[in-house]
Formats: structure tokens, sequence, C-alpha cells
């Protein structure tokens, strides 16, 4: 039995701070346990007998037999005396729905540490403070002052866990309109103890649940939510979170562009997509996406969608919506076409298909043209626009007996059906396993999301690797080009042969010992940007400019930086025919090391075209971070250039993500820019790299 057993499924709960009112926040969670719960409830009341028909007792400690759960609604300085008193009752779970802690800022902080202080020493599990409370649909354990939980949605595969009650009362309001099942409903407020990650691992395990609704704000361990995460994954559950706050406020580290791009909301989104969760930009999208999975008879194996339509200028409008979703809507085989045209002669079939009104002449035209489609080899899922026909007394029969035939003889085929049905006509094409849509767009990502959970459950996470940490060789905080490309080319990122020099002879030697023109560049820890103070030169042919550009490079340094320390300057063939690349590490308090691959070379903070994930990564997750690139296409080759080696720049993004985690106690970023992708078969070069120390 898990830690949250009797928080979620109490056999009995006793309600500190009962009401007699049930308008009352004290009141309410009573009113509430008497219409459908069947387990014991004891109101604890110092100056009432009886709350709401009920015996009540003074004290906690008068209650005879055993409570698996507490209800706290008091005033919060009194809280923590309450929980003293379950803590000696033997109640292993409590819900505090009093407000007045950390929310409240610095008193109500102290206030929140100390039942905190008391949870742990005592061994009782707090959901809470500052929460609406818990609901299990199932039991009718609704320990709740939520408004609109008189009115339920029915008993059904969906559970919920937010930070926030107001999305909590949405939610449950949404899913009885929608005659969606729910399970558990989590509402857990500050997260003093059990937390988001938490539920999510209990619901990952729970047999009951087929899909999790999640709202989000923040959460302080990565880690814990990643491997929660990671479970419901292995167990097939999809996860869909609303996450919300956008703001970008990571730590900036002036070392590392990596850290300047590694926003907050950039690493939330890359962790839920890294590890399977789907993330709605809107409570409807959520409840659209879950509706979706728990009403499909199947996930789609691929991402084409056949549009099907009595429509034409709709069709288009689906086309477009399911190609911003990031579906596809590809041409029929000719075949295909040419089999569709015998049957409707003047309909238009590439895709997406226009039937026009020849179905009103022969609705069996509807199930022939839907089987020759669905059977087509080329498409994975199927949008149908039939407003029109679904709301006609004479024509709804017809076209439901078409479509229940066609589902009959197709049980698995991913059918979206945009209608304007009435509840009656809706609920008769969804017990068919039709998902059924009023909008004509509307359908698009939630197919989208089908497609996505398809891809992740098959996804395989990458295996830690067993990589010996670096030995620090410096005491600085900020490691020299040299010292950190010795270091990542030791864990697998290649760099060029190239020599440290302290002397124009010692330039010169070096320049002879490479072939073709050579770059020049001052090596220090103190000096980030080179080329702004005069730090670099380029495309040096001769011995005699090379000797010439050592000293330039150290008078710049000199008069520019005079409090530099100057280690030396390198020495480095010329490449001139890679694509730049940026990779980096940024080790968030959070999420632990992230990896970042992106655009290199100045246009890193111009484009800012990077993706993001927790560090390590598989070479499956290292491609899908390349897709993720607006200018991957370069990657392939453009304008006559060859595709670039990409492969190579794969190996080094894997090798990265696991320097990164077996250094995480030691560096605080790592950015390797420009990183030159050379053509194919050539492999990739680390031109430049920083790493950053923790301190």
């Amino acid at each position: 039995m898990t830690p949250l057993h009797h928080l979620l499924n109490p056999r009995s709960i006793a309600v500190i701070g009962a009401s007699n009112d049930p308008k009352r926040i004290g009141g309410r969670p009573i009113d509430l346990l008497k219409r459908n719960y069947s387990g014991e409830i004891y109101p604890i009341n110092l100056s009432r007998p009886e709350i709401q028909g009920i015996r009540a007792y003074s004290s906690l400690l008068d209650v005879e037999k055993d409570i698996d759960l507490a209800l706290i609604a008091l005033p919060a300085p009194i809280v923590n005396d309450a929980l003293k008193d379950c803590i000696k009752k033997g109640i292993d779970a409590c819900i505090i729905m009093s407000s007045g802690f950390a929310e409240e800022g610095e008193a109500g902080t102290a206030l929140q540490d100390e039942i905190i202080a008391t949870a742990r020493e005592g061994g009782i599990r707090i959901i809470g403070p500052n929460c609406i409370g818990v609901g299990n649909n199932k039991i009718g354990s609704w320990a709740t002052f939520a408004g609109g939980a008189e009115h339920l949605p029915p008993v059904g595969e969906l559970s919920v866990i937010t930070q926030s009650g107001g999305f909590a009362s949405l939610v449950l309001s949404l899913l009885k309109q929608r005659n969606i099942g729910l399970n558990h409903w989590i509402a857990f407020g500050n997260q003093c103890d059990v937390d988001f990650s938490e539920c999510l691992e209990y619901l990952a395990t729970d047999p009951d649940t087929k899909v999790i609704l999640g709202y989000l704000e923040g959460i302080r361990d990565g880690n814990k939510l990643a491997n929660a995460l990671k479970k419901a994954r292995e167990n097939g559950k999809p996860v869909v979170i609303v996450k919300v706050g956008s703001s970008e406020a990571g730590a900036i580290a002036a070392a590392s562009h990596t850290a300047t791009l590694a926003g907050e909301d950039a690493l939330y989104d890359a962790v839920l997509k890294q590890y399977g969760a789907y993330r709605a930009e809107t409570v409807e999208e959520a409840m659209q996406v879950a509706y979706t999975y728990l009403n499909a008879p199947a996930l789609p194996k691929g991402g084409n969608l056949c549009v099907y339509t009595i429509s034409g200028g709709f069709g288009v409008l689906m086309a477009d919506a399911a190609s911003r979703a990031g579906l596809k809507v590809p041409a029929l085989p000719e075949d295909v076409q040419d089999n569709l045209r015998e049957l409707l002669p003047f309909s238009s079939v590439r895709n997406p298909i226009d039937t026009t009104a020849q179905l009103l002449n022969d609705f069996s035209l509807v199930e022939k043209s839907m089987e020759i489609v669905s059977t087509s080899g080329n498409c994975d899922m199927l949008a149908c626009y039939l407003v029109g026909l679904d709301n006609s007394a004479a024509l709804q029969p017809k076209i439901y007996a078409v479509l229940k035939s066609f589902r009959e003889k197709n049980p698995e085929a991913i059918v979206a059906l945009v209608l304007s049905p009435t509840p009656e006509i809706r609920e008769g094409y969804e017990k068919l396993a039709y998902l059924v849509f009023e909008d004509a767009s509307e359908p698009m990502r939630p197919l989208a999301a089908l497609r996505f959970f398809g891809q992740s459950f098959t996804s395989h996470p990458a295996e830690v690797s067993s990589i010996e940490p670096f030995s620090n060789p410096s005491s600085d905080k900020i490691l020299d080009e040299t010292t950190a490309k010795k270091i990542i080319s030791d864990a697998g990122v290649p760099i060029p042969k190239e020599a440290l020099v302290s002397d124009r002879t010692d330039a010169m030697e070096a320049a002879a010992q490479i072939e073709g023109p050579v770059a020049m560049k001052i090596v220090s820890p103190d000096l980030l940007h080179k080329s702004d103070i005069g730090g670099v030169e380029l495309s040096l042919e001769d011995p005699k400019e090379v000797g010439l550009a050592y000293n330039r490079i150290i008078e710049n340094i000199r008069r520019n930086a005079p409090d530099a320390r100057i280690n030396g300057v390198l020495v480095s063939p010329m490449i001139s025919d890679g694509l730049e690349f940026s990779l980096g590490i940024q080790n968030d308090a959070v999420f632990g090391p992230m990896l970042m691959v992106g655009l290199g070379g100045i246009f890193i903070e111009i484009m800012q075209d990077v993706s993001f994930r927790k560090a390590p990564v598989s070479k499956a997750e290292a491609q899908s971070m390349l897709a993720e690139l607006r200018g991957q296409k370069i990657l392939h080759g453009v304008r006559g250039k060859p595709p670039a080696d990409i492969e190579g720049l794969v190996d080094a993004i894997v090798a990265l993500g696991d320097f990164a985690v077996a250094n995480a106690s030691q560096i605080d970023s790592v950015d390797i820019n420009p990183l030159l992708v050379l053509p194919q078969g050539k492999g990739v070069v680390a031109v430049d790299a920083v790493i950053a120390l923790k301190n």
C-alpha cells in the first residue's frame, strides 16, 4: 500500500473545524460527503454535539474508531495543534484546506514550516495547505469545498491533479457538461508535502486511471517529475498538462549562451515533451485531448490524415488546421483517387475529399468511399465534416446507419466526425467509438496528440552513461578554451588538431605543421568574447603573417584588457566547409543538466533557434531535437551544398549529454560555439568551448 492510499481512498474521514452551515468551508465537505460517501464521517466541533445530522465530537481524540483521513478547516495559527492531534490519533493522511500559509508571505511561510516539521516528525502525509481538497469519484469521498461538486460527472477513467483550485472547479464543471467520466480529482495547493509528481506517480500505477490531466505552476524537483512521467509512459498512460508561466526566470550565466537561452518555460516544455507528456495551450485543448484518447478505438500508426467533407471550403479549412497541428494531409495514391472518382464522379478526390451533394442521392456512397480511403494504406486517421446530414430528422437515421455499418467493419479506424448533434445523437456516435466535434478545426490538435502518444509509448529512454567525471586541472571557475576543449574531446566531442603557443616563433612553427590556412585566438580564462577586443586572427597562410598576427593579438589584449591573464595563443586549422551549430549544457536548479542544440556562431543570439532536453539523451532523442530547429533543413543540403554529417552531430549531442550527467556535481554550464558540422562522412569539430564550474 502506497503512502497516498488513505489520502485518495479513505474508509473514514474526520472534518476538523466542521460547520453546521453547508455553505461554509468547514460545512461544505460534510454536505458533499453525505450525498455519495459510504464511509464513516466524523465532524469535529468544540461546541456542537451534532453537525448536519451527524454526531459530532469536541476533540478528534474522542473518536473511538480508527480514522484514515483528516480534513482541517481551521484558522492557520491553530492548524499545527490540530495536526498534532491527528498524529496522536494515528491518522496517516491529512488535507489542510486552510489558507494563510506560504502564499501570504513571510509570516505564513513560518507557519507552513511548522506544519512541515510536525508532519515529518509524526509521519503524517499532507495535501495542502491552501488547497480546495480531494475527491475520489468511484467511492464518493468528496473531501472538498469546491463549487460544482454537487453535480458530478460520471465515474470514469480520467484523473485530475492540479495546483490551482480554480482549475479544479472548472474541470469538474466541464467534465459534467461533456459527460466525461472522472476517477481521482486532486487539488494540492501549496504542495508543502505531497506534490504534483508524487500524485502523478500514484496515478501512473492506478488501475482505474486511463488518462491523467494536470495543471502545473511549478515544481521543486525535476528528477522526481521526470521519473513520474517515465512511469506513466511505461504503463501506457497519457499525461496531458496545462503548464502556466512562460517567463524566462532561469539563471543567466555570463559565461554561456546556453544559460541565457534556458528560460524556465523552455526547460519545462522540453522535459514534458521528452518524457511523453502532452502540453496543452488551453484548458479547452486539454479537455479535447483527454476526451479523444479516452474515446479513440486505437492509436494511429502514423501522422497522415484524410479529410472527408461535403463542403470544399471546410475541407481547405480543416487541411490548414491539420498542417498547423503537425499532421500531414498527403495526396491519396492515384489508384485510390481513380476508385473514388468512379464512385463519386463529380467529387474532388485528391485529399481533402469533397463529395459534393452526391451523397444525398445514395447514402451508401458514404460508407463505400470511407472504406476506400481508410484501407488505402495512406490514411492513419480520418476527419469527416458532415454538418447538415446529422441534424435533419429525415437524414440523420440514414447517416447513422451507414456509419454504424462502417464501424462494424472497421473497429479500429480512427474517425473524427464534425457534426452539430443533439446530446443524444452525440452519445450514439460516441458509443460507436467515433470522436465527435462541433468545429471543423477542433479535431486537429487532439488527433495530433494521439499521434504524439503513439510515438511516445514506443520510444526508449537513453541509458545513463558510465563515463568517469573529469578531474579539474585548474582552480579557475571558468576554464580556458584549450582546457575546456581537451575535456570535451575526452568525452567524445571532436576538436581540431591545434597547438597552444607562447611566442612568435612557436606560432610560426605550429602553423607550418598545419596544412592550409590557420586561425589564431587568444587563450584566457578571463576573456569570453575574444574577437571583440582583437583577440582573433583568421585565414593566415604565410609564416610571416602568422608571426605578425601573434604580435597583434598580444598587443591588442594588453591594450584592451590589461588585467586579463594570458595563457597563450591557440593556432588552429581554418575549417571553411562546415555549418555552424552550437551545443551547450545548463545545470538547472530544478531539472539538473539540460542539453541544448541550435544554430551556432552569431546566429544563436539573433535567431535563438534552439532545442532543449534533459540529459542524457538517446540518438533518437538527439534526432528529434534537430527536427525541432527551424533551420534544420540546412543539414540536408541547400543551394548546391552537400548534406551535412548529421550522424556525427547526433553522436556529439549524445556524448555531451553523457558528459553532463557524469559531471553534474561540478559543472554549471558548457558552451560549444561554434561546433562545425562538416559534409557527410567527415564528422564534426568543436572550434570553441567554455566550461563554467560550480562555485
